[in-house]
C-alpha cells in the first residue's frame, strides 16, 4: 500500500483533543433534598453497572478514534501498487477478425478487452500515461501518451473489429520507435492469441501477453472461394469450409446467381475440420456469386459466413499478332480458347509483336521482340557478336517449365558505359533472363498490363527450334487468361481493393458497407490503395454512376479456426502468456470512507437511537 497524499497525516495529531475532550468532566450542581431513600436503588444499580457503563464509555472512545483515523486514511488517499507502475505505459490492442468471436454472454472478444481496460484507466494514477495501438492487418497508433482519463476511453470505445487477419509487426515497430522519445521499460499486450508470428524482431522493452478468452469456441466459415473456367460458357465455382477442432454440427450453404439461389446443401466437415464443394454455374454473362453459410449450432464468428465472387463473361482470350509472325500463329492457333482479333479490340487480352509503336495499344498483356523501349533506350549498345542465354529466372510465370540452355543469339546488347542492372531497376524493371554481357528478357507492369520485353528478335536466334517455344507461348497464354480473369478467378480477401484503371484524373466515390470516400485516380487512370477493412460489397461511382463493382470476405483459414499462440517469439526469445491480470493502482479512499460511513451509523445507533437514560417514578 502507498498513499499519494502523505501530508494528510498531520491530521493525526486531531487524537489529542479528542481524548482530552472526552476525559472532560461537567461541573454538576449541589442541591438539597429531603431525605436519601428514594436514591438507594438507584445506588446500588449505579455499583453494580459501574463496570459495564466504563467499558461502554470506553468502546465510545475507541469508536471515535476508529473513525477519525479512518478519516484521515482516506485524506490521504491510500492506493494498492499494481504491476504496471510505469509512468508511461503502451497498450497493444488486437483488432483483428477472430476478436469479433462471442463468448457464451454474447460479448465479443473485443468488448472484453475494453471492459478490462476501462476499469484499468480509470483505476491508473494521475500522472500516469497511457498511449492506445490497435492493430488488424496494419497497426496505428490511436492515441498518443496522455494522463486524459477522458481521452483515452473515448479513443477506447473507437475500436472496432476488421475483418482482417491480425498481424502484431507493425504495431510493435511502432511501440519501438516510441522508445526513442518516451522511457518505458513495459508495454500491454491484449490480444486472443490469433496473430502471426513474428520471426526476427528485437525489444527493448518487456512485452506483457495478455491472452483474452484462452477457451476455444465452436465457429465454422468459408475460407476459400474461387472458380475455374469450363469450357466457353460455364464456370465451376469451388467453396472451402474449414472449422475449429471438433466441431460436431451441420450448416447449409446456399449459392446465389446475381441474387438467384442456384444451390443449396447441407454440409458436416469431417475430422480434419474441413468441407470442400463445387457447383456449376452459368458463365454466358458477367455475374456476382454469393455464398452464405448457415450454420445450425453454435457459431463464434459472423464475418467468415459470407464471401462473395465478380465472375466475367466466360469468353475466348482476344490476341493481336502485329508483323509477320507465322511461327507464333502455328502455336496459338492449337491452344484452345484463343480469338485471334483485330488491335482495335476491345478487351484486348495479348498483343504479340515486334513494333515499337505498338507499346501505345492498351492491353492486358503486352509481348514484344527485337526492339528496346523508349524509356531504357539509352542504357544500351547493339552487339553483332554471337551470344548465348547463360541465366533466367525460373521462378516467373513465363518462363516456368523453360529451358533455354544453348540458345544461341545472332543480336544481342550490352550495356553502355556506366550503365548497370541499377539502371534499368530504377526505371521500374525487373530483370528474367540474361545474356553474356546484359540482360535480354525484361518485365515490367504497368497500371493493370504485363509487359515482356524480349531484347532480341526470336527470327535472328534458335529459340523458335527448341521446345521451350511452344512452352513459353502458352505460359503466356496462359497468364493473358489468368490476368484477364478468364481461366481462374479468386475471391478478394479482405485488407486493400485491387488496383483500378478508370478514367485519368477523376474524383470517384467508393461506396462501402459502412463508409464513403473519395479518391482521385492518377494520370493514367490508376486507382489503388482502397482500404477494404470490412467483407462486404464496395462500389466505385462517378458522378452517381456506377463504374466499378466489387465484393471481398474474409476468407481466411487463420480467423476461422480460432487458431490461438501461447507465445510470441522474438528472435529466439519467447513472450509466454501472462497467468496474472495486469492492474494498475487501486485507489482505496472511497473503500476507506466508506467504512467510516458505516462506523458512524453503528455509533448512532448505539449512542443515540437507543435511551441510556434511567427513569426513576416516585
Amino acid at each position: 500500500m502507498s498513499f499519494n497524499i502523505l501530508s494528510a497525516a498531520w491530521f493525526f495529531l486531531l487524537i489529542i483533543p479528542l481524548v482530552a475532550f472526552y476525559f472532560l468532566k461537567l461541573r454538576r450542581s449541589r442541591l438539597e433534598i429531603s431525605s436519601l431513600l428514594l436514591w438507594q436503588q438507584v445506588l446500588q444499580d449505579s455499583r453494580v453497572n459501574s463496570p459495564f457503563q466504563r467499558f461502554k464509555r470506553n468502546i465510545l472512545l475507541l469508536l471515535q478514534l476508529l473513525l477519525l483515523c479512518l478519516l484521515i486514511f482516506a485524506a490521504m488517499d491510500p492506493f494498492i501498487l499494481g504491476r504496471s507502475t510505469g509512468l508511461k505505459l503502451p497498450i497493444l490492442v488486437d483488432c483483428s477478425a477472430s476478436m469479433g468471436a462471442v463468448d457464451n454472454n454474447g460479448k465479443t472478444r473485443l468488448q472484453l478487452v475494453k471492459e478490462k481496460l476501462t476499469e484499468f484507466i480509470e483505476n491508473k494514477k494521475d500522472e500516469q500515461e497511457i498511449a492506445i495501438i490497435s492493430f488488424d492487418r496494419t497497426a496505428q497508433r490511436c492515441c498518443s501518451f496522455t494522463s486524459n482519463k477522458q481521452i483515452l476511453l473515448k479513443t477506447l470505445q473507437q475500436l472496432s473489429v476488421k475483418d482482417v487477419e491480425g498481424e502484431i509487426e507493425e504495431a510493435l515497430k511502432i511501440t519501438q520507435a516510441m522508445t526513442k522519445n518516451s522511457q518505458f521499460g513495459e508495454a500491454l499486450l491484449y490480444t486472443d492469441g490469433n496473430i502471426k508470428n513474428v520471426p526476427s524482431f528485437n525489444l527493448s522493452f518487456k512485452l506483457n501477453y495478455q491472452q483474452i478468452d484462452r477457451q476455444l469456441r465452436p465457429n465454422i466459415g468459408i475460407t476459400q472461394l474461387s472458380a475455374r473456367r469450363a469450357g466457353t460458357s460455364s464456370w465451376i465455382i469451388f467453396v472451402q469450409l474449414e472449422s475449429t477442432p471438433g466441431y460436431s454440427s451441420s450448416a447449409k450453404v446456399q449459392i446465389k446467381q446475381n441474387g438467384k439461389l442456384i444451390g443449396n446443401e447441407q454440409v458436416l466437415p469431417d475430422e480434419s475440420g474441413r468441407e470442400r464443394l463445387s457447383f456449376r454455374v452459368d458463365g454466358s454473362k458477367p455475374s456476382l456469386i454469393q455464398v452464405k453459410l448457415i450454420p445450425s449450432g453454435n457459431d463464434s464468428l459472423v464475418a467468415d459466413n459470407s464471401a462473395w465472387l465478380n465472375l466475367q463473361l466466360a469468353r475466348p482470350l482476344n490476341v493481336h499478332l502485329s508483323g509477320n509472325h507465322e511461327p507464333i500463329l502455328k502455336i496459338i492457333r492449337n491452344i484452345a480458347g484463343i480469338k485471334l482479333v483485330d488491335k482495335n479490340t476491345k478487351p484486348l487480352d495479348l498483343l504479340i509483336t515486334d513494333q515499337k509503336e505498338d507499346l501505345e495499344i492498351p492491353c492486358t498483356c503486352f509481348l514484344s521482340f527485337g526492339f528496346i523501349p523508349e524509356d531504357i533506350s539509352s542504357i544500351f549498345t547493339r552487339n553483332t557478336a554471337q551470344s548465348k542465354i547463360i541465366d533466367w529466372e525460373r521462378s516467373d510465370l513465363l518462363l516456368q517449365h523453360v529451358s533455354l540452355n544453348d540458345t544461341l543469339l545472332l543480336d544481342t546488347l550490352m550495356y553502355q558505359k556506366e550503365m548497370s542492372k541499377s539502371s534499368l531497376e530504377r526505371k521500374s524493371y525487373e530483370l528474367i533472363a540474361f545474356g553474356e554481357q546484359a540482360p535480354i528478357i525484361l518485365k515490367k507492369d504497368v497500371g493493370d498490363s504485363s509487359r515482356y520485353h524480349f531484347l532480341f528478335h526470336y527470327q535472328q536466334s534458335t529459340l523458335p527450334y527448341k521446345v521451350a517455344f511452344p512452352i513459353l507461348l502458352t505460359n503466356m497464354v496462359n497468364k493473358a487468361l489468368a490476368d484477364a480473369g478468364l481461366s481462374e478467378k479468386t475471391g478478394n480477401k479482405t485488407g486493400i481493393l485491387p488496383e483500378i484503371t478508370l478514367l485519368a484524373d477523376k474524383e470517384y466515390e467508393i461506396i462501402k458497407p459502412h463508409s464513403k470516400e473519395l479518391l482521385k485516380s492518377n494520370e493514367n487512370g490508376l486507382l489503388n490503395g482502397i482500404s477494404a477493412l470490412v467483407s462486404g460489397n464496395y462500389k466505385i461511382t462517378l458522378n452517381g454512376k456506377t463504374v466499378n463493382d466489387t465484393s471481398v470476405s474474409l476468407l481466411s483459414s487463420l480467423e476461422t479456426r480460432l487458431n490461438t499462440l501461447e507465445s510470441v517469439k522474438f528472435n529466439e526469445v519467447s513472450v509466454e502468456v501472462a497467468e496474472d491480470i495486469a492492474v494498475t493502482d487501486r485507489p482505496l479512499w472511497s473503500l476507506i470512507a466508506a467504512i467510516a460511513f458505516a462506523l458512524l451509523l453503528v455509533e448512532w445507533w448505539l449512542y443515540q437511537k437507543k435511551p441510556g437514560r434511567m427513569r426513576v417514578r416516585s
